[in-house]
């Protein structure tokens, strides 16, 4: 019988006062911190691959950036860069890490990838034998869809609530959420 492995590590990525943030029309910077910013990352090992799962409090990344991060990860443990999935929370409070109103700061993502890969590399030195459980639900009421069909025949996104001009929304809203859960051999997440 194959025993899994599993280990998590999370780090924080907040990028200094300053920083041009992302998710707004106008340009911002920040001036506080609410709450810090993270990378979260998991690694499964089932004796005959190794996987990383790593979400990070950013709106997003482009391609090139994850396969930056891929590539340090590899450089780092091994791990085959295709074995390393990125996601992002999309925060809209987060640094610029996309072209956007003003420019991204590279020494803050030069900075970032690394830590990034430590965070995946902190949870491959974590593995220890582990469950993993997985499951479904519905929330309801969060999320929106914000693309529209308009009366001229053009899509539009957030063309504003009451618009008397929006026929329908483009798509439904998907109210399912995936969970995952890991525990180690005690039954603790």
């Amino acid at each position: 019988m194959t025993v899994l492995h599993a280990g998590a590590a999370e780090v924080d990525i907040t990028p200094a006062l300053g920083t041009y943030l992302a998710g707004s029309f106008t340009e911002r910077q920040a001036h506080d911190v609410s709450d810090p910013l993270r990378a979260k990352a998991l690694v499964i090992d089932d004796g005959r691959r190794q996987v990383a799962l790593v979400v990070l409090d950013l709106i997003g990344l482009a391609s090139s950036d994850v396969q930056e991060i891929r590539k340090l990860v590899h450089t780092s443990i091994g791990m085959p860069p295709e074995h390393v999935l990125v996601a992002c929370t999309h925060t809209h409070t987060g640094p610029i890490t996309r072209p956007w109103h003003a420019k991204r700061d590279e020494e803050y993502f030069a900075w970032l990838a690394r830590r990034v890969s430590d965070c995946v590399r902190l949870a491959h030195k974590r593995l220890r034998p582990a469950r993993l459980a997985w499951g479904q639900g519905e929330v309801h009421g969060i999320s929106f869809c914000r693309r529209y069909r308009m009366r001229d025949g053009t899509v539009r996104m957030n063309p504003g609530r009451g618009n008397p001009d929006i026929v329908e929304p483009t798509s439904p809203v998907d109210p399912a959420v995936g969970v995952l859960l890991v525990e180690n051999d005690e039954g603790t997440p």
